[in-house]
C-alpha cells in the first residue's frame, strides 16, 4: 500500500477539467507550430542550465525544460541531454489554472494562488502520495522559492496524454503533471543520477 503523509494528502490536485464548462469545450487557437528538435530549448538556455548545474553540484548530464508559452495540447515539456546537446525526449505538462478561467498561463511564488511558478527547480526525493509516484521540488529562484512550502511536485494524472492535443488539456494547482507513461520513463532517469537533476520552467519569447 503506498505510503501516505500530511505531505501527500496536501500536495496539489490536478483538474479533470477546465474552469468552466464554456472554457472547457472551446478549442485553443495553437499559438505556434510545435518546434522539431532542439529548436524547442535554445543553446544559451540549455548552456545556462548546464553552467548553473556544474557550479551548484547538481547533475549536468540531463535537464528537464517546460515552456509555458506553448499551449499544454502540445508538447512543451522536454528532457535534453546536457552534456552532448540532444533532445531525449517531450512530452506534454500541465499548468496551474491560478483560480481564473484564463488561456494564457499566469506565474505566481504566492500560496494557495494555484498557478505554476517559473524558475529553475532542484528535482528531490520521491515519495507516493494521492497520486501515486511523486517526487519534490525545490524551488531555487526568487520566483519559485515557496514550491516546496506550497507542495509543488512533479507527479502524473491520467488526465494528460500520450499524444498532442487539439485543445488545452487538463490543469492543475500548480504542479508540473506529465502522464503515467511518462512518469515512469522519467524515475528511470531521475534514479539513474548520482545528482539531482534540474528542471526549468519559463514562458519563452517566441
Amino acid at each position: 500500500m503506498a505510503k501516505m503523509s500530511l505531505f501527500s494528502v496536501m500536495v496539489c490536485i490536478t483538474m479533470t477539467m477546465h474552469l468552466s464548462p464554456a472554457h472547457a469545450a472551446e478549442p485553443v487557437r495553437t499559438q505556434s507550430k510545435q518546434p522539431a528538435g532542439l529548436a524547442a530549448v535554445t543553446k544559451d538556455r540549455i548552456q545556462m542550465l548546464r553552467e548553473y548545474a556544474t557550479h551548484n553540484g547538481y547533475s549536468n548530464r540531463y535537464g528537464m525544460f517546460a515552456d509555458m508559452r506553448l499551449n499544454s495540447g502540445q508538447k512543451r515539456f522536454y528532457v535534453v541531454d546536457l552534456q552532448n546537446n540532444k533532445l531525449v525526449t517531450k512530452a506534454l505538462v500541465t499548468h496551474g489554472h491560478c483560480k481564473e478561467n484564463k488561456e494564457e498561463v499566469r506565474f505566481s511564488n504566492v500560496a494557495e494562488s494555484n498557478c505554476s511558478s517559473e524558475g529553475k527547480y532542484s528535482i528531490g526525493k520521491s515519495y507516493y502520495g494521492i497520486f501515486g509516484l511523486a517526487y519534490k521540488l525545490h524551488g531555487l529562484d526568487e520566483t519559485n522559492s515557496n514550491a516546496y512550502a506550497r507542495h509543488i511536485v512533479l507527479h502524473a494524472h491520467e488526465c494528460v496524454y500520450d499524444q498532442t492535443w487539439p485543445t488545452e488539456i487538463c490543469e492543475s494547482e500548480g504542479c508540473p503533471t506529465v502522464s503515467p507513461k511518462v512518469l515512469q520513463n522519467l524515475k528511470k532517469l531521475i534514479e539513474s543520477e548520482a545528482k539531482p537533476i534540474l528542471m526549468w520552467v519559463y514562458k519563452s519569447s517566441n
